[in-house]
C-alpha cells in the first residue's frame, strides 16, 4: 500500500525534533491503538472554537483513561489548587491538575489551553515558559525522564527532559531580545493534532514510551496537567517512593 508523502514527511520531521527523547518505540509496541475513538473525537468536535479550556478537560480525561489502563495500576484523579504566589502568571487562574499515579514519581504531564488564543504569540510564549517551569517543579521527584504535552484544544507540542544526559528541556528554547519582537514559541511547535491518525499515533507513542519507563524503573507517577488560560501545574506535594 502506498504511503502518503505528506504523512511520511510529518513522521520524519516529528522524529527528528524528538530524537534522543523518544527513541524508536513504536516498533516495539505493535498492539496500541493508533486512532482516536469516534466518541472521543466527536466530543472534541462538538466544542465551539471560542470555548475556554475547561471545556476540554472532559475529552482529554477520556483520552488519558483510554491510554493509561487502570488495570496496570494507574489512577487518574483531578486536583484543584489555588495559586497564591504574587506576581506569578499562575495567580491569574485557578489550577486544575489531572494526576495519573503509579508508585509516586512524576514522568508525564499535560497542560491545556483554549485554541482561541493559539494565534497570539504572547500566549504561546507564556505557555512555553510555564511548561518549562513545570519541569523545574517536578524535577526532584521524577525518575530519569520526564515528558509533557502542551495542548491548544487538540493541537499538541511534546516536551521532554532526560536527566541522564544534559538535563536540557526539548524543544530547545528560543531566546528573546528586548530590542526585537521574537516569536519564542512558534506555531510550528504544535504540529500534532490528535484528531488525525498521525497526530494521535505520535501522542500514543509517547504515552507508551512513558509507561515503559515506569516498568524499567519500578517507580513512577505520571502527572497530567490540565490547566487554565495562564497554563499550569503549581508544584504539587509529591512523596518520594
Amino acid at each position: 500500500m502506498a504511503v502518503n508523502a505528506s504523512v511520511r514527511d510529518d513522521d520524519e520531521a516529528w522524529s527528528h525534533r524528538n530524537e534522543g527523547s523518544l527513541i524508536t518505540f513504536v516498533n516495539q509496541q505493535p498492539h496500541f491503538i493508533t486512532m482516536l475513538s469516534n466518541i472521543i473525537k466527536q466530543n472534541f468536535l462538538d466544542i465551539p472554537q471560542n470555548s475556554d479550556e475547561y471545556v476540554y478537560y472532559g475529552p482529554w480525561t477520556s483520552v488519558l483513561i483510554k491510554l493509561f489502563d487502570i488495570d496496570e495500576g494507574f489512577t487518574i484523579c483531578p486536583q484543584y489548587q489555588v495559586p497564591v504566589a504574587q506576581g506569578d502568571k499562575d495567580t491569574i487562574d485557578f489550577v486544575v491538575t489531572l494526576v495519573v499515579k503509579r508508585n509516586k514519581a512524576p514522568i508525564f504531564f499535560l497542560e491545556i489551553k483554549p485554541p482561541k488564543i493559539f494565534d497570539n504569540r504572547s500566549a504561546r510564549a507564556d505557555t512555553d515558559k510555564q511548561m518549562r517551569r513545570r519541569f523545574h517543579q517536578l524535577y526532584d521527584a521524577s525518575p530519569s525522564q520526564l515528558h509533557g504535552f502542551s495542548v491548544f484544544g487538540t493541537r499538541c507540542c511534546h516536551y521532554s527532559l532526560n536527566k541522564e544526559t544534559d538535563n536540557s528541556i526539548a524543544p530547545d528554547p528560543i531566546p528573546s531580545n528586548p530590542q526585537y519582537v521574537t516569536d519564542t514559541a512558534p506555531e510550528e511547535w504544535w504540529t500534532l493534532d490528535i484528531l488525525d491518525r498521525t497526530g494521535y499515533k505520535k501522542f500514543s507513542e509517547v504515552i507508551q514510551y512513558v509507561k515503559g519507563l515506569g516498568q524499567d524503573e519500578r517507580k513512577y507517577h505520571v502527572f497530567t496537567h490540565l490547566s487554565s488560560i495562564a497554563d499550569v501545574l503549581v508544584t504539587p506535594t509529591v512523596e518520594r517512593a
